[in-house]
């Protein structure tokens, strides 16, 4: 009597393959895009997390993979304008040739940075704060204290006499 082996397989793993990291990430821009246009559109609170979902081209569950709320998606679009609005005015206060003229540059670049870009104006300053899941309104957490010393300290180190042992 001839006795049959079974063919023995691992089961596969359930559920859909992971996705690669650029394709990760890609998925997370187009949902980033999708909600500054919409939030610009129709500002904050006429836009659903539902509806950027669908502008991204995702499902309506899926969005929640990459941010807990539209507070939060709505936090990490101020704060990448931020940080890219910080570094310009690092940059301009480095090309200064005294303090008043760092002050003055830096300034200029804040206010041309937000007319050069109104509809990431219109994002940020025509949306209201809301509080995030953890009750901590963007203010609470984007560190904006520590980013405005970083842009007023170079120029300010360079103007100030240093002071001696006796005043330390």
């Amino acid at each position: 009597k001839k006795t049959r082996l079974k063919h023995i397989t691992t089961p596969s793993p359930k559920g859909r393959p992971k996705q690669s990291a650029s394709k990760t990430q890609a998925k997370q821009d187009r949902i980033i895009e999708a909600a500054k246009t919409l939030f610009d559109l129709h500002g904050y609170e006429a836009v659903s997390m539902r509806k950027v979902a669908a502008e991204a081209g995702i499902g309506a569950m899926t969005i929640y993979n990459y941010f807990d709320s539209k507070s939060a998606l709505l936090h990490h679009i101020w704060q990448s304008f931020f940080d890219e609005l910080y570094e310009l005015m690092i940059e301009a206060g480095q090309h200064s040739n005294s303090p008043r003229d760092a002050i003055y540059q830096i300034c200029h670049c804040y206010l041309k940075y937000w007319q050069n870009n109104p509809e990431k104006f219109r994002v940020v300053f025509l949306n209201e704060d809301r509080a995030d899941d953890n009750n901590r309104f963007f203010v609470d957490h984007a560190n904006i204290d520590e980013r405005m010393q970083e842009v007023f300290t170079l120029p300010f180190a360079n103007a100030l006499p240093e002071k001696s042992e006796t005043e330390l």
